[in-house]
């Protein structure tokens, strides 16, 4: 009864991660309800949330996931929420991620950047040890990494949790306001009733 018409396929589901069909405003509108829904506290969900971003800013794509649960777990934060931070990370902004990270991993740790990118993800040499070719470009990235991953970590919390205190807040006053209209509709729905049977 709820399951979709149209199978979905690998491909479209490849195409919904990187382009999605309604769109990146609705996209972001319908996952920020779904953090502010969260039935947790603001604490929970922003260190969730910023437990995803800041693991996005690290090179070990595959397993992002799981890290981002495992740091959630750690700092006790909603391991759901995590998993929607891991989002940050898509194909979209991984190229500003690797170079940002790369950078700033090179420059602290005075790696040598005057290889070619290309001569270093040569086929051959890929493909013969990856772990060896891949060994310039991943060391200044997981430097990198451990730098700014905990500085994201913070950004992310700081601003999430202010945003969930006030959806939060938005929503209870919202339900408040709507308890308090129907308890007046009683009311007024008795004293009319009553008004009724002194007339008759």
């Amino acid at each position: 009864m709820f399951k979709r018409r149209e199978k979905s396929t690998t491909l479209s589901r490849l195409r919904e991660f990187i382009w999605p069909r309604t769109g990146w405003t609705r996209w972001a509108r319908y996952h920020s309800h779904r953090v502010g829904r969260m039935k947790d506290s603001s604490y929970k969900v922003a260190a969730g949330i910023a437990s995803g971003v800041a693991v996005s800013f690290t090179p070990f794509i595959g397993f992002h996931i799981l890290l981002a649960a495992t740091v959630a777990y750690v700092v006790r934060g909603n391991i759901i929420a995590a998993l929607v931070g891991t989002v940050i990370g898509n194909p979209w902004t991984f190229p500003f991620i690797f170079v940002l990270i790369y950078q700033i991993g090179a420059f602290v740790s005075g790696a040598d950047t005057s290889v070619p990118l290309a001569d270093i993800l040569a086929s051959d040499r890929l493909w013969g040890n990856p772990l060896v070719a891949l060994e310039p470009v991943l060391t200044p990235m997981i430097h990198g990494g451990l730098i700014v991953a905990p500085i994201m970590w913070w950004v992310s919390f700081v601003i999430t949790r202010a945003l969930v205190e006030r959806y939060q807040f938005r929503r209870e006053e919202r339900m408040r306001l709507k308890k308090v209209a129907r308890i007046d509709k009683l009311e007024t729905d008795k004293e009319r009733a009553l008004d009724e049977d002194d007339q008759e």
